[in-house]
């Protein structure tokens, strides 16, 4: 228990760190931050909502996938930790899987008879997945809002 204590300090002080350093650079400027929070908080706690919600989601839609094989049921809050470690990765590193072959690496250590053929490939299927509802998404939105698209030219008719 210590240890995990130490690391998550040590992680902190690190994170920490590299803040000081970019606002004494002056890389780092909150002003934008705090125009967006007093002229409109509503748009802010609604992101923020949306953002969450679409996590929470995530991470149920890939617990399930990988309880397929799993032997049991798998913890719900290491599997949005382990989301949310993708979405920083895939945020922060170049190309857009890096974050779900993180996830995956740590994923290893929900249920060892999860193979690592199955790992990637589960995380595959959620993108699949993820993308498809997306598609759905735009189709249903572009058939209520077929008159307002067409109005933008005719090309868009077509």
């Amino acid at each position: 228990m210590g240890n995990v204590v130490f690391k998550t300090i040590l992680k902190f002080g690190f994170a920490g760190a590299i803040l000081v350093w970019l606002i004494k650079r002056g890389d780092l400027d909150f002003s934008l931050i705090e125009t967006v929070l007093t002229q409109y908080p509503l748009r802010v706690i609604l992101t923020i909502s949306l953002i969450l919600f679409s996590a929470i989601g995530t991470s149920y839609r890939w617990k399930l996938l990988l309880e397929v094989k799993s032997q049991g049921k798998l913890p719900g809050k290491k599997i949005v930790g382990l989301t949310w470690i993708g979405l920083l990765f895939s945020s922060i590193l170049p190309g857009a899987v890096t974050g779900d072959v993180l996830k995956v690496v740590y994923a290893r250590n929900l249920d060892p008879t999860l193979s690592k053929t199955y790992l990637i490939t589960s995380a595959l299927m959620d993108r699949i997945i993820g993308l498809l509802g997306l598609l759905f998404l735009l189709g249903f939105f572009s058939i209520i809002n077929y008159q307002d698209l067409v109005m933008h030219g005719p090309v868009m008719e077509r």
